[in-house]
This record gives C-alpha cells, structure tokens and sequence, in this order.
C-alpha cells in the first residue's frame, strides 16, 4: 500500500478529497471535526502509516503553489460575482420594514433616507467587519512583536546574530502571510531573499498550525455566550419576540436562515442574493427556465440525469479553463513587467487582482449582451432560432459555473489539506523547527486573544446599539479574513451559512493582501 501510495500521490489524493467533498456536502455543519480538519489529519495519518517519502520534493513544490494559484483565483472571482451590479424588482416602500432600529425597537431610519454610503458600510456590515478586520491585524502585528521577544528570551538566539536575522525574517514572513496570504510569503521571502529551506519550512509550519487553527475556529461559534458581549441576552430576546410580531407581515422571514445572528443582521429587509448584471427571479431568467423545460419535458429518468450532468461537467470545465486563462496570462505580464519596466514583486497580489477582474468584467458584459439577443422576439429564420438556443445552453451553463465556484473552491482547499498532510513528518518537523513551532503557536494565541479583547472592549464602550456592534460570526470571519485570507473567508462564510458576510469578509481579505507586504516590511526594519 506504502508503495502504491509514493507511485500514485495525486490519484490518491483526488481520490479522497472526492469522498470528503460528498461527505461535506452532505454532513451536519454542527459537528465538532469538520472535513477540512478530517482531510488534513487523514494526510498526517498516511504519512505516519506508510512512511511516505517524496521523491521529486520540487514538483511537489510546484503543484501545491499551481493548488493555491487556483483557490486564490477562484476566491477572487467568487468575490467579484459578489461585487457585480445588481437588479432587482421595485418593491413599494410600505412593504419594505427598516433595517436599523435602536435599543426601544424604534425606527430611527427610514427607507427613503437609506443613502448609496449606508448600504455600502452599514447594510452590507462592510463598515464594522472592517473594524473587526483592524483588530486582527492589530493582534497579527503584537503577537509578532512578542512572540519574538518570547523566543528570544525562551531559546537564548540573542548571542546568535544569525539565528536572530533569521528569526526575524521568520517573524515578519509570519505576519505578512497572516495579514494577506501565500502571495505575500512569497513577496517577503524574495525581498529579504531566504533560501529555499528556510522558506520551506515557514511554509509547512504556517499551513500545519494555521488550517489546524482556523479548523476548530468554529468551536467558538458554540460557546459564544462565555463570551459576555454586552446585553447579548436581553438583546436576544427582544429581537425573538419582534420577530414573532411580525412574522405575519414579513413573508420573506420564512425563507431566511435559522441562524438568530442572520435574523439579527439583515432583520425585516430582504436582500436578494443574485450574480452577476441579470435579473435573476422567476419573471425574468427566461433562457434558464426554457432549458429547465427541456429537460423536465423527458420523462425519462435517465435523459434527465444525463442532461443534468452534461451542463454540471460544462460548467466545470469552463471554472478550470477560465483559471488556467487567468493565470497563464497572470505569469505572462508578470515576466513581462518584471524583464521590460520594474521590479514586480511588490504588485503581485494587485496584478493577479486586475486580471481576474477584467477578464470576469468582460465575460460578464458578453454573456449579458448575447442573453439580450436571445430573449428578443425574433424568429424570423431557423437559423436564428438555433442561434437563440445556443446562446440560451451557454447562458444557463455560466450561471451554473459561478454555482459551482464553491463547490470547486471546496474541493481543492480538501485536495490540498490532504496533499499538505501526506507530505508532513511531525517529529522531524518538531526537531527542525522546534522555536519557529512555538513561535506560530504563540502568534496564534496572542492573535485571538487581541482580537477577542478589543471586540469586547469596543462593543462595551464604543457601540450604540446591537447594529454597530461586532458579532461572533463576524470576529470568527475576520480571523479567518486575517490568518488564512479571502479563500478560507469564503469557505468559512459557507461553514457557518453566512452568505450574507462572504463579499465583505473576501473582500477585507483582498485588501490585506496589497497592504501586507508593506507592513512587514516596516516591521521586520523596527525589529
């Protein structure tokens, strides 16, 4: 088994990330080990087995950096379907309840003072996740800072001047990959020019003592009432009987989550989760709905079931081939950039940002123009009918697409936790690294317990009302924004089914990765 297991590591890996993705997919979200935690430990567990030695170390390398290139670009382009303009239907002011309400449950805005701003940073909770945002970068930057005075003073490396450089280089490789993401490791680790062991190593222990980290993160989803957040209780209970009041006059509740903190957020205002510059309700998604008929107009079980997979497999495959387009043009201009005008080391996390979104602008802008084409009336010709309903498959198997980037993004975050896994020696891991090793687990701690603090001493003295105030999902998101980046946001917001905080916590993510380069920098000069 060893043997097959070093001939054939990606088959086996595909193999049971396949099995975990279905188990995710159809597993209680309130259990203790989540599949990413199961995944990664399953990959320690086979290395530990079977004595699983690589070979080829540099095209493992290389496969797991192409793993990472694909789940960043897909969590960007998971944001971007986010960030698109959106239509919706026009709704009489008399049915649409206020969203804002102070601590006696009365209406101090109403819908028609609702401004562009107060959507944007208030509704959308844009503006108190970012504050829960600065407090993890706060916690990232004094966890750093302590913990490498800790292990000055713990393992004696101040008489050792090159043991303390690279100490601090550890530390500020830390940070950045903390505040941004692997883009950011990669950018400090060139521009204080570590060797490839060295980065090697800060790579395994961060991805070893980060996914462990942020996987039993939702455990304190559970125990958020230790937490003592101000009137919480109270707070709780008077927004319960509000809701129950109203319940009558709100349809639109029935079809919200159960999560009382989703209740507690969106309240009485509905917002339509759609993608992309189209309408997407039932008067309105015609070319889907035409399909949809199609389909459902076989009786036959089987032609359905085949159909059903055609249009999955498409649209999978238009995912994977748009990442590769996005990347290969991605490492194009960055040889370009960096040969022909400057160094394009400090712009990484930006150049790969503008790609992705002007290739999605574009797309997005095609796909909405040939969809107009195919909802119009004209039917003049044979060839212009099956025009129409060409255009109406490659409409319906888009949509299916960014359905799927979840989906997609979840599958290789469990491939790679796996792979990472399998690749891992915990005692040699420990003899080599042993200070970097406490130094993670001390930067970690100080990080949540900063972040934790500072959301308690701002909800006590700083917040107004249950509105302003940062709540438990949105700390735990901002934690993962922080630590883990926009990809594991994403896949976190899935976790605790808070669609509604998946745009501004990828977002807050994304605007950490052109800052964090930056800072370390700073960091690692003060040091």
């Amino acid at each position: 088994m060893a043997k097959y297991i070093e001939d054939y590591p990606h088959e086996i890996c595909l193999l049971v990330s396949l099995v975990f993705v279905f188990i995710e997919m159809n597993k209680n979200y309130n259990n203790f080990i989540s599949v990413y935690l199961l995944s990664f430990i399953s990959g320690v567990c086979f290395n530990k087995i079977c004595k699983f030695n690589i070979k080829d170390i540099k095209c493992v390398d290389l496969f797991l950096n192409k793993i990472l290139a694909y789940t960043l670009c897909i969590s960007l382009m998971i944001t971007f379907s986010f960030l698109k303009k959106k239509k919706k239907k026009e709704k009489e002011k008399k049915n649409i309840a206020s969203w804002l309400i102070d601590t006696k449950n009365t209406i101090i805005y109403s819908e028609e003072k609702k401004s562009v701003i107060n959507k944007l940073l208030i509704q959308s909770r844009f503006l108190y996740f970012g504050i829960a945002f600065i407090f993890g970068m706060v916690g990232t930057i004094v966890g750093g800072i302590i913990s490498y005075h800790i292990i000055n003073t713990i393992f004696n490396i101040n008489n050792t001047k090159n043991k303390d450089t690279y100490l601090k280089r550890s530390v500020c490789c830390f940070i950045s990959t903390y505040i941004g993401g692997h883009i950011n490791l990669i950018e400090i680790a060139e521009l204080l020019k570590l060797n490839n062991l060295e980065k090697n190593s800060i790579f395994i222990l961060d991805d070893f003592f980060t996914n462990l980290f942020l996987m039993i993160l939702p455990l304190f989803k559970k125990y958020s009432n230790l937490l003592s957040f101000p009137n919480n209780t109270n707070l709780q209970k008077s927004l319960a009987s509000q809701v129950n009041q109203n319940k009558k006059k709100n349809d639109v509740l029935n079809s919200q989550s159960h999560n009382d903190e989703t209740r507690r957020l969106i309240l009485y205002g509905h917002k339509e989760i759609t993608y992309g510059s189209f309408i997407y309700n039932n008067e309105n998604n015609n070319f889907e709905k035409k399909i949809i008929k199609n389909i459902n107009s076989e009786h036959n079980f089987v032609y359905k079931m085949f159909g059903k997979i055609i249009y999955d497999s498409l649209s999978i495959m238009l995912i994977i081939i748009l990442t590769e387009q996005i990347l290969t043009h991605y490492e194009l201009l960055h040889k370009i950039i960096d040969l022909y005008i400057m160094n394009v080391v400090k712009i990484k996390a930006f150049l790969l940002f503008s790609i992705t979104f002007i290739y999605l602008f574009f797309i997005d802008y095609i796909i909405q123009t040939v969809s107009d084409i195919a909802n119009c009336d004209c039917k003049s010709s044979k060839l212009i009918i099956y025009t129409q309903k060409i255009i109406e498959i490659i409409s319906y198997i888009y949509f299916r697409s960014i359905e799927y980037y979840s989906t997609v993004l979840n599958f290789l975050f469990i491939y790679y936790l796996f792979f990472l896994g399998i690749l891992i020696n915990i005692n040699s891991l420990f003899a080599i690294a042993k200070s970097l090793a406490v130094l993670v687990i001390s930067m970690l701690i100080i990080h949540l317990f900063c972040v934790f603090f500072l959301s308690y001493i701002y909800n006590n003295f700083f917040s107004k009302n249950e509105n302003t105030a940062i709540h438990i999902d949105e700390i735990l998101l901002a934690i993962n924004a922080n630590i883990g980046g926009p990809t594991t946001a994403t896949i976190m917001s899935e976790l605790l089914k808070r669609h509604d905080l998946t745009f501004v916590s990828t977002l807050w993510g994304i605007i950490g990765y052109f800052i964090a380069t930056d800072i370390s920098m700073i960091i690692h000069q003060r040091l």
